[in-house]
């Protein structure tokens, strides 16, 4: 949803999948088949071991360390639903749908930036 400092080609791999997953949700409209894209926050996973993502991030102290079977259930339950983009949690939900879309790209590569640095 916006560019990440450090974690450059994990950014635009994201972005493309969106988009990617919006436009084939137009063209595929009315098959009955539908693409559900999840974005979950930080979950505890084998990725985060070993300081791979130290908790003194910003975002990290933000959005905090789910669970993966409440991040499964949630993606379960909105892909139930219909839904064609999920982001779990209200934080995440508004910094990632309403944050990013009424800054401007400079600013958000400047708060980037300090979020993947990590408080001092």
């Amino acid at each position: 949803f916006q560019p990440t400092v450090y974690h450059a080609a994990y950014a635009a791999t994201k972005a493309f999948v969106q988009s990617m997953s919006e436009a084939i949700n137009a063209e595929i409209q009315g098959t009955g088949v539908m693409v559900l894209t999840f974005s979950p926050p930080y979950t505890k996973t084998p990725m985060l071991k070993d300081g791979n993502m130290p908790e003194k991030m910003f975002w990290y102290k933000i959005s905090g360390l789910w669970d993966p079977e409440v991040i499964a259930a949630i993606g379960y339950k909105a892909f139930k639903r219909g839904k064609t983009i999920c982001i779990p949690g209200p934080m995440n939900w508004f910094m990632h749908s309403i944050v990013v879309r009424l800054s401007p790209h400079n600013m958000l590569s400047a708060i980037s930036l300090r979020a993947m640095k990590g408080l001092d």
